[in-house]
């Protein structure tokens, strides 16, 4: 092999390996700064997915919630209450976390009526696939 086939050899794997290195600097960089406003981002997608609590008069207990998310979710037995996220501001709902043995469970509570506003499947948010890909 002479020198100038060498030179263009090693050329041509500079730059493809180089666009490869790129594009994987770039998918990290973005998955990064994602994942920074990832608490705001993840709380938007549940106001739009669920709807926005407007606060009126008393919140209801804990115990009315948890009645509430046993009743609804009572066809499947296997789901289990682990954590309790109460509202943090006037406008925000319960967030319970049911585990079965399988995928992990959000309920979103209406903290004022004690309606259950809805769920998802905590593996399977924008978070999650963002830290995955990341």
């Amino acid at each position: 092999m002479n020198r100038k086939t060498l030179r263009n050899l090693a050329f041509i794997l500079h730059r493809y390996i180089g666009l490869v290195v790129g594009v994987v600097l770039i998918i990290v960089g973005l998955t990064g700064s994602l994942l920074v406003f990832a608490p705001e981002i993840d709380e938007f997608l549940v106001t739009r997915q669920i709807g926005q609590v407007i606060p009126s008069g008393q919140r209801v207990d804990l115990e009315s919630v948890l009645d509430t998310v046993k009743r609804a979710y009572s066809n499947q037995p296997e789901l289990k209450v682990q954590i309790i996220y109460p509202p943090k501001e006037p406008d925000a709902p319960y967030k319970l976390r049911l585990e079965p043995p399988g995928e992990t469970t959000e309920i979103y509570v209406n903290p004022y009526t004690g309606a259950v506003m809805g769920s998802r499947v905590s593996d399977r948010t924008f978070s999650t696939f963002t830290l995955q890909l990341h």
